[in-house]
């Protein structure tokens, strides 16, 4: 079985696992303990990935959580929570100056319940200072449409600082959005590419944030014409190179994005509509560790496609139907919203009330071998609406290209033990290449070649025993940056990059 590195591997990686970034180490859900009226099973759930076994806890939580974002720090440690009318810290307590986010008459006739934004709120690691975050909202006006995309400017001094909000409903851009909004990082390591697309259209707005703040830097025409309020979610591939879309009524749209310039290309659409139970069907997608499988959940139907394929819409294959539970004999436990976990599994949460998580075990085998499990976890309270909005952490620089400016290395690439002294490095050859790698050791050399995405997902490995050449065949992967682990006579490690051109 393929391992995601940089979750499983403790020995040969612990060094990388020190400095891998934990902003989503911790998840939120719930309705507030005090609902009236008072029901049994209602709280919050914080489901933490700070130890080897996730682990779930209650809490005594003030608000319901629809629209929702949760941020740690690096290490790990829970700083705040929203749900894009308030913000609470680590104590579950109101940040100062937390209250009033999206003031307004939708924030006045809602927020009793959560703001009616499923994946229209976002926090962010301020880039630069790490005292601050960023807390990205759309807003919604009193004609129910989304007008106005703002920012809220956080600060923690510490692990201990109960937190306070030093900026609060700023403007970013003003339009017509959905509450489809995501970010990935940006190809320096540092700054943030945040993608929200326009309602009623085939057009996506692209924002930076960078040390000076957000703004709209352009906006890219693509694809098709979306109709309707969409019921489903925008994600990123953990390696930043693909984004990806999904509702009832316009499928699934998926592009290529580069992490330099911001801008999408190859607009691939797959369609979904046979599999609708109803107009504003709940939709989900995600990734897998390797970037390899898209995830998509279509009512009571969970499809799994090979981006990899020639034919991406025809390499669908189901990997799970709803198994028709309904829990205290009402509330429909199927599919809606995805996140990928830093343990590597994916998790889905199903649409409404719901003291369930679905997981997904393995999502970088193919098929039934990623084995879905149906309410694999258990909560301890009923979470309300939809998965906390996160976008994926550990993607770092991309080395080597024209926007590696800052020289901001990935764990896994700056803690690699270099070879002892003296010793020659092994040599790559052709490289770039199209499709066979030559690797030739300066001496008879056995051990395990690992073949790493640049986020540091293992793609492929090859076994050599007291072998002074390896010919390693990369014709299935697409072509892009890779990293090459090579182990050495003296028990240490090389890494290598590795391009594939096609």
């Amino acid at each position: 079985m393929k391992k995601t590195l940089l979750f499983f591997s403790f020995s040969l990686f612990s060094l990388a696992l020190a400095g891998q970034l934990k902003h989503d180490y911790n998840w939120v859900f719930g309705y507030p303990s005090s609902a009236t009226p008072p029901y049994p099973d209602y709280g919050g759930t914080l489901l933490s990935f700070n130890d080897t076994i996730p682990e779930v806890s209650w809490f005594d939580i003030k608000f319901w959580l629809k629209a929702s974002t949760v941020m740690s720090d690096a290490e790990g440690h829970l700083l705040f929570y929203s749900n894009g009318c308030e913000v609470m810290n680590w104590a579950h307590q109101l940040v100062e100056n937390g209250d009033s986010i999206n003031l307004g008459p939708i924030h006045d006739e809602f927020c009793d319940h959560g703001y009616p934004a499923s994946q229209g709120i976002l926090a962010l690691p301020w880039p630069g200072d790490s005292t601050r975050y960023c807390l990205l909202h759309v807003f919604e006006d009193s004609t129910y449409y989304y007008t106005k995309f703002l920012f809220t400017q956080l600060e923690f001094l510490s692990p201990s600082d109960s937190g306070r909000v030093i900026k609060k409903n700023q403007l970013i851009h003003g339009g017509s959005f959905t509450d489809l909004l995501t970010a990935v990082r940006h190809a320096n390591g540092r700054d943030w590419w945040v993608a929200l697309p326009e309602r009623f259209s085939d057009r996506i707005f692209i924002y930076l944030l960078d040390p000076t703040g957000i703004k709209l830097t352009h906006t890219i025409t693509i694809g098709q014409v979306w109709t309707g309020e969409p019921v489903g979610q925008s994600v990123f591939s953990p390696d930043g190179t693909r984004y990806a879309r999904v509702s009832a009524l316009n499928g699934i749209n998926l592009y290529d994005f580069d992490r330099c310039s911001g801008l999408l290309s190859n607009h691939r659409f797959m369609d979904i509509s046979q599999d609708t139970v109803y107009l504003s069907t709940p939709t989900g997608l995600s990734f897998s560790p390797n970037n390899r499988f898209l995830y998509a959940t279509v009512g009571y139907k969970l499809w799994q496609y090979d981006t990899w394929a020639a034919d991406i819409a025809a390499s669908r294959q189901l990997v799970a139907y709803w198994d028709g539970y309904l829990e205290l004999g009402v509330l429909p436990t199927s599919f809606f919203q995805h996140m990928l976990a830093p343990n590597g599994k994916i998790y889905i949460v199903p649409p409404g009330s719901s003291s369930y998580l679905h997981v997904i075990h393995s999502p970088n085998e193919p098929g039934l071998a990623c084995h879905v499990e149906q309410r694999a976890v258990k909560l301890p309270a009923y979470e309300w609406w939809g998965m906390p909005n996160m976008p994926y952490y550990n993607l770092y620089d991309v080395p080597g290209s024209p926007c590696d400016t800052l020289g901001i290395d990935d764990p896994l690439t700056a803690t690699q033990e270099p070879a002892g002294p003296g010793s020659n490095p092994a040599i790559l050859y052709p490289n770039p290449t199209t499709s066979l790698l030559q690797v030739d050791f300066p001496a008879a050399t056995t051990g395990t070649l690992r073949l790493l995405s640049i986020s540091g997902v293992e793609l492929r490995s090859w076994q050599v025993k007291e072998s002074s050449r390896a010919t390693l065949h990369l014709d299935e992967l697409p072509a892009g940056l890779y990293l090459l682990q090579v182990p050495t006579t003296e028990g240490a490690l090389e890494l290598h990059k590795v391009v594939i051109e096609r």
